[in-house]
């Protein structure tokens, strides 16, 4: 029977309690299987969501949505953590009904050392239990990050709202004004604040600290949403004795703060591998829509590796790959050319003027015979939704046999992370009538 508050001593843990604490691995299992499922297909709709309705948008609510993006794919590598956790602690549940008194030291006939680590060694039912901690504290610890990426994003809006403002031209300089000041102070309070966390509550512990700072925490409470970490991580860090518990607010700050490098390392990678096959002259799937894959590198696309049309579409990316930033007061005929590098946003003004200089810092040629394009035109790509530029070739007095297109960039850079190469695409095709 469950036993209410009022009907015994707070302190003492119901029946009812230490029954679920001892059957929570049944629901935790269920959930890290239920939620594993929804953790893989919602950051791929949310992708394509966010690809789709904020492609052309040039305020920093993209890359918030590929924070949480980044936050759920952090959860599911919690959850696969406990999984797996918790199929070892099955296994040696199942192992201690067959075998109770689990390692026979005595039939393997072990000598020193190696007889002397066996007979120190965990007991069956202790390491079942150790099993049990570690899966619950993974699963706990998962919730946990979750939530505290998600309050460092709240953490993050109110800078870009009051950023955003401060873009305006127009703006009165009073306006201006209360607008730096209320970024200089909200910047100051959350100096204190990380200075708190990092130190477990250094503010919180002398009594004219701790009143004087109870409004701030207060506030930040709000805009980080932690009610959905706090009570874990003060259980864990007050549970944890000495310099470990520093160790454990020091390490989820850092999780949280580097939790996309890991994916920028992967995307460097694969832009190297990239450039260093179309140098090799490689055939990439990811060159061709028919062959390639949602999470391919996008660069540039032709529609397939056979062709039995008469025009050739080109596909080339804008923005992540590349980004043409056009010089500045360029006239008309003047035969200067912009630079190519990396980058992550910019405005319409100057993707318009990317497309424009195209024709100018572009080589296409086909078996190493120059070709016309036509003009190039704005688009998005039609499965990711990303933008960028679409032209057209006359491939119709090609022969039916293999032929190479090639794109080159005329005398200027193309960033490739630390290193530098002239050539965009390098795609061969065959030409079937």
């Amino acid at each position: 029977m469950v036993q209410f508050k009022g009907t015994q001593s707070e302190d003492k843990i119901p029946q009812w309690l230490e029954t679920i604490q001892e059957n929570s691995w049944e629901a935790e299992l269920l959930l890290s299987a239920v939620l594993l499922f929804g953790l893989i297909q919602t950051p791929i709709y949310l992708a394509e969501w966010s690809n789709h309705v904020l492609s052309w948008e040039t305020s920093p609510f993209a890359s918030l949505v590929a924070s949480f993006i980044k936050g759920l794919e952090l959860l599911r590598v919690g959850f696969i953590f406990h999984i797996i956790i918790r199929a070892m602690w099955i296994a040696q549940v199942g192992f201690s009904y067959v075998y109770p008194k689990g390692i026979n030291v005595g039939n393997l006939k072990f000598k020193g050392r190696f007889r002397s680590e066996l007979e120190r060694s965990d007991s069956m039912v202790k390491s079942i239990m150790n099993l049990e901690k570690l899966a619950s504290i993974i699963f706990a610890v998962s919730f946990s990050l979750f939530g505290l990426l998600i309050g460092f994003l709240g953490y993050i809006l109110p800078y870009i709202l009051l950023s955003l403002p401060l873009a305006n031209n127009n703006l009165s300089n009073g306006t201006e004004i209360i607008l730096i000041t209320s970024i200089t102070i909200y910047s100051l309070l959350s100096f204190f604040v990380f200075i708190d966390f990092v130190t477990n509550g250094l503010f919180r512990r002398g009594r004219r600290r701790a009143m004087l700072f109870y409004p701030i925490a207060w506030f930040f409470r709000i805009v980080t949403l932690s009610f959905l970490y706090k009570k874990t991580l003060l259980t864990l860090i007050s549970n944890t004795k000495g310099y470990k518990r520093y160790i454990i607010s020091g390490s989820l700050v850092l999780v949280v703060i580097l939790n996309d490098k890991p994916a920028e390392f992967l995307k460097e990678y694969a832009i190297d591998t990239y450039a260093a096959n179309t140098k090799n002259g490689f055939a990439q799937n990811a060159n061709y829509e028919s062959k390639r894959k949602p999470d391919d590198l996008l660069v540039l696309t032709i529609p397939s590796d056979l062709m039995n049309a008469k025009v050739l579409s080109i596909f080339l990316k804008d923005q992540s790959i590349l980004s043409y930033r056009a010089p500045k007061e360029e006239k008309e005929d003047s035969t200067k050319r912009g630079n190519f590098n990396i980058t992550t946003n910019a405005n319409d003004n100057e993707f318009y003027a990317r497309k424009k200089n195209l024709h100018k810092i572009l080589e296409i040629t086909i078996d190493s015979i120059p070709v016309e394009t036509s003009e190039w035109i704005n688009t998005t790509h039609p499965t990711n939704y990303e933008r960028g530029f679409l032209s057209y070739v006359n491939i119709e007095g090609l022969s039916p046999d293999l032929h190479k297109l090639r794109v080159v960039l005329k005398g200027d850079t193309l960033s490739y992370s630390h290193r530098t190469d002239s050539l965009l695409a390098n795609i061969p095709f065959y030409k079937t009538n």
